[in-house]
């Protein structure tokens, strides 16, 4: 039997890994998607979604709500990983 690209229903995908988000919360309310973030003199510096990079002061971050929301995020998107993994 030969096996073919185009009638194969999982065919082998050429995609980008999923970067991981993290959802940061600000004591303003204001929410930051993260795909990466580092802490050091007291400052959260951050690279969003869309690339753009900044920083606020670790002190304007609602540590509970970032935790909580992250944790949301993320178990929702984990079938997705799951899937593109098997």
């Amino acid at each position: 039997m030969t096996v073919n690209a185009a009638t194969t229903p999982f065919a082998p995908a050429t995609e980008l890994p999923v970067a991981r988000v993290t959802t940061l919360v600000l004591k303003s309310n204001q929410v930051l998607e993260v795909t990466k973030y580092r802490i050091g003199g007291g400052q959260l510096n951050y690279r969003e979604l869309n690339g753009a990079e900044g920083s606020v002061d670790t002190q304007q971050v609602d540590w509970l709500r970032t935790t909580q929301m992250t944790a949301e995020v993320r178990s929702v998107d984990l079938p997705v990983v799951a899937r593109q993994t098997n």
